[in-house]
């Protein structure tokens, strides 16, 4: 997690813009560590990871939504 923090903490100073994300509730398979994280860079650089595969490319293309529409919040992903 120091890594993940340390990381964003270096996009920010950059002027990066950046999405954390982080899993709030599980069903079924979860994350491979509980309180994971992996935060993604507006320049498609990530820190991180939470499931691995194509669970994490998922969270990549949520991320640039985000970032497109400049908005804050939750979404689902199965």
């Amino acid at each position: 997690m120091r890594h993940l923090v340390e990381t964003v903490g270096k996009w920010r100073a950059g002027g990066v813009r950046a999405v954390v994300a982080r899993p709030v509730s599980e069903h079924g398979l979860g994350a491979r560590d509980a309180g994971q994280a992996m935060a993604i860079s507006e320049e498609g650089a990530t820190a991180g990871g939470l499931y691995g595969g194509v669970a994490d490319a998922a969270l990549r293309r949520g991320a640039e939504e985000v970032l497109a529409g400049g908005r804050r919040g939750c979404s689902t992903s199965a």
